[in-house]
Order: structure tokens, then C-alpha cells, then sequence
């Protein structure tokens, strides 16, 4: 079982997330790239709740493909592209990845960049999970 880190010595996270994991011992990894909003299809929806759902159910696939769920979820790097509505679009970010995640707090961290490979990318996510078999 994976353990979260959470000193008292350090403030407490400002999200859902936990500071710090420690992995168990046999632990199998599964690495996903940096999940963009690109469905099966092709398509890309321009809203970004929407492109959030397509990333959370991708890194979902990713990790069902290597034998894990969202419980082995170790940690995960959000890239969000800045503009002026970028505060209230962060709520939308954070609404799916909660509701996707339930409860489940592994680490995080959210990078802001000017933009990404596509520009009708709003955010790209690579998540880290952890399984011991």
C-alpha cells in the first residue's frame, strides 16, 4: 500500500492533494505522457471542463492498460495554458479532477505555461501510479 505524506511541520496542501508519497516496496509503475484533450476520434471539445474529462478518462485508460485504477495513484503534474478567465477555469479543472479522483488524495502540482504543443490544448496532465501486485 502506497503511503501519503502530509508533515505537520509543513503547512497543510491548499487542494486535494498530499505533500509527498512513499511508495511500497514491489511496487509496479505505471507512467503516463502528458494526457491531452485529443479524443478517440480526433477531436478536441474547446471547453475545458469538457477537455478535463477527456484527460481524467485517458489517464484512466493508461493506467487500466497497466493494471492499475485511480487507487494507485501516485501523483500527477497538471500544465494549464494562462489567460485572463484562467482563475474561474481552474475551479472547472479542479471540479472534475475531485469528482474523478473521490476522496483520493495523491500528489500534485499545477504548472502554468504560455502555451502547449497545440493551441487548442487547455491543459495537459502525466500522472504517476504505483500497484503492488
Amino acid at each position: 500500500m502506497n503511503e501519503f505524506l502530509n508533515p505537520s511541520t509543513i503547512g497543510a496542501p491548499a487542494a486535494a492533494y498530499s505533500l509527498g508519497a512513499k511508495v511500497a516496496a514491489g511496487a509496479e509503475y505505471v507512467f503516463t505522457s502528458g494526457i491531452v484533450a485529443t479524443r478517440s476520434d480526433g477531436s478536441i471539445s474547446s471547453d475545458i471542463t469538457e477537455q478535463t474529462e477527456a484527460i481524467w478518462f485517458g489517464i484512466g485508460e493508461v493506467l487500466a492498460a497497466g493494471g492499475c485504477t485511480f487507487d494507485d495513484l501516485v501523483g500527477y503534474t497538471t500544465y494549464v495554458v494562462d489567460r485572463p478567465d484562467l482563475t474561474p477555469e481552474l475551479a472547472k479543472v479542479m471540479a472534475v479532477r475531485d469528482r474523478v479522483l473521490a476522496g483520493r488524495k495523491p500528489t500534485s502540482t499545477l504548472i502554468v505555461v504560455p502555451r502547449l504543443a497545440r493551441p487548442e490544448w487547455l491543459l495537459e496532465i502525466a500522472a504517476i501510479a504505483a500497484r503492488v501486485p
